[in-house]
């Protein structure tokens, strides 16, 4: 019974440890999920599942996908989902905006096209 304690605990604590760091990111989020489902019951996957959607819906999606997106090891991932090259564009243009307080772009938007079509470059030609 400890054994089986031990394996249901586990991944919940190092999440919360994970996810408590100053320096946590997307993937963390993620990975932690990852962890926790593949390590639980499932009767408790059912639950758990109703609590992550009832948290989805209170988080800025947009900006968790687009952090998803440029994220070098997800990157590929998200270029294969549905309406992503099309969308995140626009999404990175406005937070770049809310962030700085500009109606500025830049180069914001052509560069997460090229990013997302797998073209972007740090280098100018």
């Amino acid at each position: 019974d400890l054994k089986r304690a031990e394996v249901v605990i586990s991944p919940l604590s190092y999440a919360s440890y994970r996810l408590l760091r100053d320096d946590s990111t997307v993937d963390d989020v993620l990975l932690s999920y990852h962890n926790i489902f593949g390590s639980q019951p499932r009767c408790f996957c059912v639950v758990m599942s109703l609590c992550v959607e009832h948290r989805w819906m209170q988080c800025e999606q947009p900006l968790f996908l687009l952090g998803y997106a440029l994220h070098p090891v997800y990157a590929e991932d998200a270029r294969s989902l549905p309406n992503t090259a099309g969308s995140l564009p626009k999404v990175a243009v406005y937070y770049f905006r809310r962030l700085f307080h500009t109606e500025e772009m830049g180069t914001i938007k052509r560069d997460m096209f090229s990013w997302m079509e797998n073209r972007f470059t740090r280098t100018r030609p």
